[in-house]
């Protein structure tokens, strides 16, 4: 299992059909994907978060403190030197939903 993934498994996924054959998968909330912070373990989607260029999902406050003390990726070990090293994301509210049990 993916560290600071949290899966829950209740209800299966439903699905809808959309025009011309796709279908839209509509997630229940008692399924979903639970992210959290791989440095302080609470779900993320709470406080504002950020991403390194590496990919990896970290609270804006947990990356910050751990790139002053040392300025590489706390999952990876990537320097994480300069501007972009790292950035905030923006959640859409119903993903911010999600994230909130």
């Amino acid at each position: 299992m993916t560290p600071g993934v949290d899966i829950l498994k209740t209800n299966p996924t439903k699905k809808k059909k959309v025009k011309k054959g796709k279908t839209k998968t509509k997630i229940s909330k008692k399924k979903y994907l639970r992210i959290k912070c791989p440095i302080c373990f609470n779900n993320l989607g709470k406080e504002s978060i950020s991403s390194t260029i590496c990919g990896h999902v970290f609270c804006t406050n947990c990356l910050l403190t751990a790139i002053r003390v040392r300025a590489v990726c706390p999952t990876c070990r990537r320097s994480l030197k300069g501007n972009k090293a790292h950035h905030l994301l923006y959640l859409d509210e119903e993903l911010e939903e999600l994230a909130s049990p």
